[in-house]
């Protein structure tokens, strides 16, 4: 048999080879996606078979960060490994072998414009030796349920950031609201454009730069929701965000407006660390938000609303946001006509 040339869509070459499967499944890619999972939906594939796959695991893109499939495929009884600096696309099923420009994603085997080569049989052996050497060269970088469980934060904040990232955004400009009605852009829109001096606010900000710094120190040992909030006789009572927005420097800067329930129903909820590590990413780890740029600045602005949690209303994302980027955010508090 000659090598056979693909062009996409790949998919039910693969799905064949795949349900044909009896003795080895070895895939090299580095990007995956969802998308992957579908290829072995109504397939049985036995636990004698070799199992195994070499990626990327890299928290500066999502789709070489895909904590939901890449576990899938450990459920599916697969060992993966990672090697970060893997670019080929191989994909190995017994006999067939491919050879491909293709990720394991939709487009890489249906949307895009891609081209695989099906390799002739003579040269299987050499594909899964240069398999097995990469596997081998690899041999500590086994990826886990636990390394997929501690990084599951790290997910959750990406995978966030993807939702608003390459959305077309409508133009920003300033225009009258109606009293009570809420509009993210006209806020953006008045942050950029006020020529307003807000020196003494500022000198405010350096009085409270002091507790802050403590803050975010304790931040990146750990988030504790006792950061956030302390009860009536607690030791910490005056020790944490919400007594500093209350009654201390940061109440100076911009008050909220909001009662003691309020704060202790959100920074208490359950999912309130969710909401801190979405607004400072560098507690994960993760690339910092550059709000100098419009359009993140703009995504950004978009997902710290987007939490279900009781009690989380325009005023307190606001207000904590204000909190860790006092620069872009505290002059929202002198916007009176908004």
């Amino acid at each position: 048999m000659n090598e056979i040339i693909i062009k996409n869509p790949l998919t039910n070459w693969m799905k064949n080879s795949i349900g044909n499967t009896k003795e080895r499944l070895n895939f090299a890619f580095p990007f995956l996606s969802s998308f992957a999972e579908n290829l072995f939906k109504e397939q049985f594939i036995s636990d004698k078979v070799d199992k195994r796959i070499i990626t990327r695991f890299d928290d500066s893109n999502i789709s070489s960060f895909d904590l939901p499939t890449l576990k899938s495929f450990l459920d599916l009884g697969f060992e993966i490994r990672y090697e970060n600096s893997i670019h080929l696309k191989l994909y190995i099923a017994d006999d067939d072998v491919y050879i491909t420009s293709s990720n394991f994603t939709k487009g890489g085997f249906e949307d895009n414009v891609e081209l695989s080569v099906k390799i002739d049989p003579s040269n299987t052996q050499n594909c899964i030796n240069i398999f097995n050497e990469i596997w081998e060269n690899c041999s500590n970088n086994n990826l886990t349920y636990d390394l997929i469980n501690n990084n599951w934060s790290k997910y959750e904040v990406l995978r966030k950031r993807e939702k608003y990232n390459n959305k077309n955004t409508k133009k920003i400009t300033t225009r009258a609201i109606k009293i009570g009605k809420f509009d993210l852009q006209v806020i953006i829109d008045e942050i950029f454009n006020q020529k307003i001096d807000y020196s003494q606010k500022n000198e405010l900000v350096f009085e409270a730069n002091k507790q802050r710094e403590k803050t975010i120190g304790k931040l990146m040992q750990g988030f504790s929701s006792l950061i956030f909030y302390a009860p009536e006789d607690h030791q910490l009572r005056r020790d944490n965000l919400f007594y500093d927005f209350v009654y201390g420097k940061e109440s100076e800067l911009a008050g909220t407006g909001l009662r003691e329930l309020q704060f202790k129903t959100v920074f208490e909820h359950k999912d309130f660390y969710k909401v801190v590590n979405y607004i400072y990413p560098k507690m994960l780890g993760l690339k910092p938000w550059n709000l100098s740029d419009k359009e993140e600045f703009y995504s950004f602005c978009n997902g710290i609303f987007d939490f279900a949690i009781p009690q989380y209303s325009e005023a307190l994302p606001i207000r904590l946001v204000s909190y860790f980027y006092p620069d872009y955010f505290l002059p929202i508090f002198k916007l009176d006509h908004l």
